[in-house]
């Protein structure tokens, strides 16, 4: 939308502020989608403490939640000798496999935009109070897209036509927010 110029005077200023997190998350590597879901367990703390430290423990049980929600992610990204029996619940395996895992490479492959000290997994954003729900939202937007599009991916069989880009017959990709009950 910025190179297009639909973007209002106070748009354009927050988009260069955090031009470096939506470079981050839009570039960074996923051999698995570890470094989203964490994401996607810190967002679910709120628009004023996503951004804040978190911890293995912390994030486990919503990492966890995600991944057995649905049989296709545990058959994708879990369905090695390590993580297969991690389809039931024990906290301390999925918080070894978090820090080891998405806090560890993440933090040592951002370019200082995110940093594991070995204990918790945090930001390195300033976020101003008045830009906070904004860009939380545009967070969550982009995290739930790169999880679409990594299992969309994922689920293809050999041959099969990549259709991701098309969305539905209306050009409408629906992303159901991860809620944990």
């Amino acid at each position: 939308m910025a190179w297009a110029g639909e973007l209002d005077p106070e748009e354009s200023a927050r988009l260069e502020r955090y031009a470096p997190w939506f470079r981050e998350l839009e570039a960074t590597l996923m051999s698995k989608a570890y470094k989203m879901v964490l994401l996607l367990a810190m967002l679910e703390r709120g628009s004023t403490a996503w951004h804040t430290p978190i911890t293995p423990v912390q994030a486990a049980p919503l990492f966890h939640a995600y991944y057995v929600a649905k049989k296709f992610r545990m058959d994708t990204d879990w369905n090695d000798k390590e993580t297969k029996p991690l389809h039931t619940y024990d906290e301390t395996k999925v918080a070894r496999l978090i820090a080891r895992m998405p806090m560890t490479m993440w933090g040592g492959s951002s370019k200082g935009l995110v940093s594991f000290d070995g204990t918790a997994f945090a930001t390195r954003l300033e976020v101003h109070s008045e830009d906070e729900a904004w860009l939380y939202e545009y967070t969550r937007q982009i995290c739930l897209y790169r999880l679409h599009v990594y299992f969309e991916r994922k689920g293809k069989q050999p041959g099969e036509r990549d259709t991701r880009a098309r969305g539905d017959k209306a050009g409408k990709v629906d992303f159901a927010p991860f809620r944990v009950q």
